[in-house]
């Protein structure tokens, strides 16, 4: 055997024995071993180079061992077979693969044969004593799972050599920079094929009834992408620095239960970095799912909307800065003028309201009333009022507004004769993707939101979940509505548009709700709170869940917001009337329980019109860019209004 090879047999035998350390006070006392350069792991992962990969690499594993960082202990993996596995992927997957791209381009830079022989005994061949600890070993289980294993190169057991392994050995039969390259293609491929599927294994385990330990693969995942992870290039759409944060948010946040998708989510960043030639086959194992939000069309219109959005969100709404009350301000740069933008159909905010049927010809009309003083928001009307007509705007783009768009795009995608992915894509991108640098501005935002006033809120960690819950990043938790959405999107179904809108409806049920409870708290303040604020943002929030409640329900809610109280009106329980009316729309474990105070201690009040729900299935016209509403009858639209005005006596001076 060539002196080469036996050398970096030498190393696969130290890693084969790091593996067969049965304990982790075993392994780590095995890592560590002498300290020295060439006759320990550890000693090899600190003397690749000065503060390089290797450095990383040891960092990652000792942090393991010592239970620190993501190890700690109330951390993303603070699970013993998470870090049993983190440290086993360290050194028999990151190390190795660090060490046999390090020798081999050192032994071609320097034309040395002999270390370019012991960079092949490092990534391991068949027959070799160590195989099991190599990076062939890898390849070789990942063809299995992607169907991608050479149909002449048995190894017995019926099994075969995985085409990378092929490659490989091929490629280091001449050493070159082609070969180079060809080696490491093929080590990147296989690593995306794994990390690929310790997501799809978290997502198994995190949608399983009852939920299953994740942190096994999580731990597992993450240190296979860490292997990845050096040679993400990225593109046009997606960074290598936005690929790298969003595959690093699945592998080290504390997981959402019920949440499915990561699998989808490193498709659509991975399939891009497959290298050329690697075969990579398709993951057969249970609990893929269909990944149609995948579509980069459809996502780069989405990031357009959703940076309009956020951009009008960031704009001051007069001259004089926030605090200046100015009408029909026409400022360039104001959120005016934002709003309005070019005017183009499909390049600006009022433009894709007006060009998005009657629901977003509306919302327009809403829009515009609050930035010029008219109906509802004119001087002396219900919300003449400089921050009531502020909050309305801004709801009527970030929550009305993006809301209606998202479910016209999901009609688009799926009401028709066929699936338009790009659309449904497009859908998904304008509710609210966590990791959109725009997702402030979006339906997400609002829901995560909501769930903490409710109790709503999905977390592996209970205190992520509450209102008073710290220390919790934005992966950390999710709205169930969120959760609920995201799922959804996965698959693009007429029933999961359905799915969508109804979550949409429970987040805008909260708020609207929420802030009938804030404008009771301002009329029972003593001395009285000024309550139009409340008034404008709950009235926007409730535009949002009006295309899902029946006609009833919206008149008793839409009177609530639109009365022009006085500053003698009184202290009534409008939350209470509000919670009944709407307690037919949505369940009451849906909802949940506003958990602020409220001025009623217990709601006596009830609701005696329409109880019937609107489809929220694709419209039943022609157009599919308005939701379908459904209409009570004028005799128990009556009945609602009366039992209201019953309710608001004492309300109105």
């Amino acid at each position: 055997m060539a002196p080469g090879v036996i050398q970096g047999d030498a190393i696969t035998a130290l890693a084969k024995s790091f593996g067969d350390a049965s304990s982790l006070t075993a392994k780590r006392t095995n890592y560590v071993g002498d300290g020295g350069a060439t006759t320990s792991l550890q000693g090899m992962a600190q003397s690749t180079g000065a503060s390089d990969l290797g450095d990383e690499i040891d960092a990652f594993i000792m942090a393991a061992f010592d239970s620190t960082g993501l190890f700690a202990s109330t951390a993303a993996i603070d699970y013993a077979d998470g870090k049993m596995e983190a440290v086993k992927k360290g050194v028999m997957n990151q190390l190795m693969a660090h060490m046999t791209i390090k020798t081999m381009e050192t032994a071609l830079n320097n034309t040395d044969t002999q270390m370019w022989d012991k960079a092949w005994g490092i990534y391991g061949y068949l027959g070799a004593s160590s195989a099991s600890a190599t990076l062939y070993a890898t390849a070789n289980k990942r063809c299995k799972n992607y169907d991608t294993c050479e149909s002449n190169r048995p190894l017995g057991n019926g099994a075969n050599d995985a085409k990378a392994n092929t490659a490989v050995e091929d490629a280091f039969k001449t050493m070159s920079q082609s070969s180079v390259d060809i080696i490491k293609a093929n080590i990147k491929g296989t690593y995306i094929q794994a990390s690929l599927r310790y997501a799809n294994k978290m997502d198994n385990d995190l949608t399983a009834s009852p939920l299953l330990e994740h942190r096994e693969h999580q731990g597992e995942g993450l240190s296979f992408f860490k292997v990845l992870r050096p040679h993400i290039v990225g593109d046009s759409l997606y960074s290598k620095a936005t690929i790298l944060a969003r595959i690093d948010a699945v592998y080290e946040a504390k997981a959402v239960p019920g949440l499915d998708g990561r699998y989808c989510q490193l498709l659509g960043l991975l399939s891009r970095e497959v290298p050329s030639g690697f075969v990579m086959g398709v993951l057969n194992e249970a609990g893929t799912d269909s990944c149609h939000a995948n579509n980069d069309a459809g996502a780069t219109a989405g990031y357009a909307i959703t940076a309009l959005a956020k951009s009008f969100s960031s704009a001051a709404i007069g001259s004089g800065g926030t605090a200046m009350d100015v009408c029909v301000e026409t400022t360039p740069g104001k959120k005016r003028a934002v709003y309005i933008g070019d005017g183009g159909a499909t390049t600006s905010l009022q433009g894709l309201a007006k060009g998005s049927g009657s629901n977003g010809v509306a919302i327009d009309a809403f829009i515009m009333s609050a930035f010029d003083c008219t109906g509802v928001f004119a001087n002396g009307a219900a919300i003449g009022f400089f921050a009531g007509r502020q909050e309305a705007v801004k709801k009527g783009v970030m929550n009305q507004l993006m809301s209606h768009l998202a479910i016209t795009y999901a009609n688009e995608a799926v009401c028709g004769s066929t699936v338009d992915a790009a659309a449904w894509a497009k859908a998904a991108i304008v509710y609210g993707e966590p990791h959109d640098v725009s997702v402030s501005a979006t339906p997400q935002a609002t829901a995560n939101k909501r769930c903490k006033n409710y109790g709503t809120c999905a977390s592996i960690t209970a205190s992520c979940a509450s209102a008073a819950g710290t220390g919790c990043s934005g992966f950390d938790y999710q709205a169930k509505t969120n959760v609920a959405v995201f799922n959804a999107f996965l698959v693009a179904t007429a029933a999961n548009k359905a799915v969508i809108a109804n979550a949409i409806k429970v987040t805008y049920i909260q708020a609207l709700l929420r802030y009938l409870n804030k404008m009771d708290n301002d009329f029972a303040a003593s001395p009285l709170l000024e309550h139009r604020e409340h008034q404008g943002e709950g009235l926007a929030f409730f535009k949002v869940a009006e295309p899902f409640l029946n006609s009833g329900v919206n008149g008793v809610i839409e009177s609530m917001y639109t009365t022009a109280y006085t500053s003698s009106s009184s202290a009534v329980a409008r939350y209470c009337t509000g919670l009944a009316a709407v307690s037919s729309q949505a369940t009451a474990t849906e909802v949940g329980t506003l958990n602020e105070n409220k001025v009623a201690g217990t709601c006596s009040a009830t609701y005696s019109g329409s109880t019937s729900t609107v489809s929220l299935g694709c419209p039943s016209s022609a157009s599919t860019t308005d939701t379908v509403t459904s209409k009570t009858s004028s005799a128990s639209t009556a009945v609602a209004t009366m039992s209201l005005l019953l309710a608001m006596a004492l309300a109105v001076a």
